[in-house]
């Protein structure tokens, strides 16, 4: 069944130990049968995710607006609008960002599914001080795991270098044939 995410729709969850570090679900697994979770986010500058890895999804952003630093095994890099950075599960991965207002970013999981760990850590995040414990033991009962913020080197960036991230145009075109064929809609 089709499904429309209009603008400003969606659940609204506390994603990380930060004050207003919230995420819109847009998309459920619910209603993609399994396929994948879309979140939406505005990172405040100096929110960051520590370094983590999916072991049961593949996670996938695009930056809508501003820039955010990130890193991805060894790699450390920027990304600005229209940029998108793919990271198979069992990629270490963090993100910061480092001093653009009006970040926005996009984060596509597949298969879907991420959304109940959100809904079930955010009342630990909106705690006043988060409780990081309880948000630590959510992450591993769904495959992640927390290594902490990273030391963040700007010297080894490779923003310059093309392969660090993947353009928008060439993951929308891959996203939308696989949805294509996973659910034989046809044009």
């Amino acid at each position: 069944m089709p499904v429309v995410a209009l603008a400003g729709q969606g659940q609204i969850v506390h994603s990380l130990p930060y004050p207003n570090s919230l995420r819109t679900i847009r998309i459920t697994s619910n209603q993609t049968n399994g396929l994948f979770t879309l979140t939406e986010g505005n990172i405040q500058v100096g929110e960051g995710m520590q370094l983590h890895i999916h072991h049961r999804e593949d996670e996938t952003f695009c930056v809508q607006e501003g820039q955010i630093q990130f890193r991805l095994n060894n790699n450390t890099f920027f990304a600005s609008k229209g940029d998108c950075i793919f990271a198979p599960r069992q990629s270490m991965m963090a993100f910061r960002n480092k001093n653009t207002t009006g970040t926005r970013l996009l984060f596509f999981f597949t298969p879907g599914g991420i959304e109940e760990y959100f809904y079930r850590a955010s009342p630990y995040f909106a705690q006043q001080p988060p409780n990081t414990n309880m948000t630590d033991q959510i992450a591993a009962e769904f495959g992640m795991e927390l290594f902490g913020m990273p030391i963040w080197d700007d010297s080894r960036d490779i923003s310059s270098n093309a392969s660090g991230a993947h353009h928008l145009n060439v993951f929308l075109l891959l996203f939308a044939f696989v949805l294509c064929y996973k659910t034989n809609i046809n044009f």
